[in-house]
């Protein structure tokens, strides 16, 4: 896997993610988006699925795809399996009975459920997504990843997915909020190119929002320290993709997080 690095000094930073590396995702398919070549360079890479992806808020469409939610979250989760295996996944995990888009209520059982598998796994690093008010689960990973960083002394990546830069900007794939200099890109050998186009092909439900993302890119850097108190993008009072939630009450709830 080639690197494209900068600044200098960067690319060995991320041999950090290729030992035993647990992988905290919010939903069936950020694996693959986010870091499905990534993966395939990670001697022992553990994945921890935080939802079931079905949303909470009752969609129209389930009638034409499955009929219900939960056969939905049902169809995502053997997605989210084959994906997994396809890429070799030594080993993956899901929280059970968590929602789309409702993991801030739940971080106190997320985070006793992720401590479990860091004491089984003996990760040497955790990578996860980056904070940038695109999706409330999103957040919420980034948030557990760094509480559980910090306790468990292990060093914390991020990968970005999607962020709207104001309310009625079109999303921006795969770019940090912010540039601190130590981003690293990977750009794919062709047959690690191959996996990674068969492990998003598993998404079929996904279909149209797999569309958006480049498949030959990924970006990682060490996590930003967050404030998680503060509303990463001020311009947006509601998440890019969950115009229901307000970032207000996801931060709430990290206020109030007492593991």
């Amino acid at each position: 896997m080639a690197l494209c690095v900068m600044p200098s000094g960067v690319s060995s930073a991320i041999d950090q993610l290729l030992g035993t590396t647990l992988i905290l995702v919010a939903h069936p398919d950020d694996e693959s988006i986010g870091c499905g070549m990534l993966l395939q360079g990670i001697a022992s890479a553990d994945i921890l699925l935080c939802t079931d992806g079905g949303p909470a808020m009752g969609r129209p469409w389930y009638s034409r795809i499955v009929h219900s939610r939960t056969r939905y979250a049902g169809k995502r989760l053997k997605e989210f399996r084959a994906a997994s295996r396809t890429a070799g996944v030594r080993y993956t995990c899901e929280m059970q009975g968590i929602q789309d888009q409702l993991l801030y209520q739940y971080l106190e059982r997320a985070a006793g459920f992720l401590a479990e598998q860091i004491v089984r796994c003996r990760p040497d690093a955790i990578l996860s997504h980056a904070f940038e008010a695109g999706h409330p689960d999103h957040d919420c990973c980034a948030f557990l990843a760094q509480w559980a960083g910090r306790k468990f002394s292990l060093p914390v990546w991020e990968m970005p997915l999607y962020y709207r830069p104001t309310p009625s900007s079109p999303l921006v794939y795969q770019q940090f909020l912010c540039s601190y200099g130590n981003e690293v890109e990977l750009f794919p050998e062709p047959h690690k190119l191959l996996i990674k186009t068969r492990m998003l092909s598993q998404h079929r439900s996904q279909a149209a929002v797999i569309s958006g993302f480049d498949k030959a890119r990924e970006v990682f850097r060490p996590q930003a320290p967050y404030d998680f108190s503060v509303n990463p993008n001020p311009a947006l009072s509601t998440f890019a993709v969950c115009a229901h939630i307000s970032i207000d009450r996801v931060l709430d709830s990290f206020s109030s997080f007492a593991p």
